[in-house]
C-alpha cells in the first residue's frame, strides 16, 4: 500500500472502527462520536453495534483501579484513504478530550479511544497504522460487537472472527 496512503479511493471500502470510553459520560461520548463519524466527508454509515460494558485489559498494575469501558463497533463505507480516516479519528478523539501527548498515560482512563480495526481486506503495516488492529484477535470487547454487525467476518491473517472469539471468552464483556 503506497499510492493510496493519503488519497481518496475510487472504489469504496468497508472500514470497521472500535470505540471505547471509560471517562466522562461514556454513553453520550460514544453516541456523539458515532454521529460525527457518519458525517465525515467520504464516509457513509452502514452499521453500529450495541454498546458493551467491559473491564479494562492489558493495563499496568498501577492503573488497575479504573472504570469499566463502554465499547461499540461501527462499520463505515469509506472513500478516504486509511491515513485520512485515521486523521479524522484522531481529530474526534482530541475533540472529545483525549490526550496523546508525551505526558499521556498509555492504557489509562480516557474519554474516547478509536481504533481502526479493519479496512476492507487490506493488510496495512505503516509506522503510524497497522491494520488489522494488532490485538483484535485477543479482545472480546472488539470481537463481540464486530460479530454482531458482521457475523461472517474474517480477520486477514487470523481467520474467522467467530473462532477467534473462543480464545478470549474469559474476558468480562456484557452487552447492554
Amino acid at each position: 500500500m503506497k499510492a493510496q496512503e493519503r488519497s481518496s479511493r475510487a472504489k469504496p471500502v468497508v472500514a470497521y472502527i472500535g470505540l471505547g470510553s471509560n471517562q466522562g459520560d461514556s454513553d453520550n461520548i460514544l453516541t456523539n462520536t458515532i454521529t460525527e463519524l457518519a458525517q465525515v466527508k467520504g464516509c457513509q454509515h452502514l452499521h453500529t453495534s450495541s454498546f458493551y460494558k467491559s473491564a479494562p485489559v492489558d493495563i499496568p498494575d498501577d492503573l488497575v483501579d479504573q472504570p469499566d469501558f463502554l465499547n461499540a463497533v461501527i462499520a463505515l463505507e469509506v472513500t478516504l484513504s486509511p491515513l485520512d480516516l485515521l486523521g479524522e479519528m484522531a481529530r474526534l478523539e482530541k475533540k472529545m478530550g483525549r490526550s496523546r501527548g508525551p505526558d499521556s498515560i498509555r492504557y489509562g482512563p480516557r474519554p474516547l479511544d478509536l481504533d481502526l480495526l479493519l479496512f476492507g481486506s487490506e493488510v496495512i503495516d505503516l509506522e503510524q497504522l497497522t491494520v488489522p488492529h494488532p490485538r483484535i484477535y485477543q479482545r472480546r470487547f472488539v470481537l463481540e460487537p464486530l460479530l454482531e454487525i458482521a457475523p461472517d467476518i474474517s480477520i486477514p491473517g487470523q481467520g474467522k472472527a467467530a473462532y477467534l472469539l473462543l480464545d478470549c471468552c474469559c474476558q468480562r464483556v456484557d452487552r447492554l
